[in-house]
């Protein structure tokens, strides 16, 4: 139960979804893609047409930062350090 809950963002999604705070899987904003894993990361992939080069990589790169945060919060649960 800790681990899932390292896997938790206080901040939510990026956009209109910030009430979902799950970072590994959820429903990605576009309906039409099938992912449903990393949808901040599925959603940065996708809202990055419209944005210049370095603002599409700066979103990508920000949205794998937050998972791999989570995922070291998961980690450490796993591990027996709640920090």
């Amino acid at each position: 139960m800790l681990a899932e809950r390292g896997f938790l963002d206080v901040e939510g999604l990026q956009g209109r979804r910030q009430w979902f705070k799950h970072l590994i899987y959820g429903p990605p904003s576009n309906y039409e893609s099938k992912l449903d894993f990393f949808p901040g990361i599925a959603d940065a992939l996708s809202q990055s047409t419209s944005k210049s080069q370095q603002n599409r990589q700066a979103a990508i790169q920000h949205e794998i930062w937050r998972v791999g945060r989570a995922i070291e919060r998961a980690a450490g649960a796993l591990k027996g350090n709640l920090t």
